[in-house]
């Protein structure tokens, strides 16, 4: 079993490019990331946005463990698209 954290609770320590080391020196083994309006991660995110953030598990030897939805705008389904 791995532990692990999710961005929500860390955003105030930065984006994840910060927060990684830090989150790895606490023992953890992996992170939740945050689908958000304006971080590493958004609903406009490219297949490159997506590959820089996995490069960053990767170099901390870490798990992308989930993803967190957190945007403010256009509310509603990922999925289907229904607001």
């Amino acid at each position: 079993m791995e532990t692990g954290i999710t961005h929500l609770v860390l955003r105030g320590r930065g984006e994840l490019a910060d927060v990684l080391p830090w989150v790895k020196v606490c023992g953890y083994d992996g992170m939740e990331v945050l689908l958000t309006d304006d971080g590493d991660i958004t609903p406009a995110s490219t297949q490159a946005d997506c590959d820089k953030v996995r490069r960053l598990f990767d170099a901390q030897g870490m798990s992308l463990q989930s993803m967190c939805i957190a945007t403010t705008k256009g509310r509603g389904s990922l999925v289907t698209g229904v607001q």
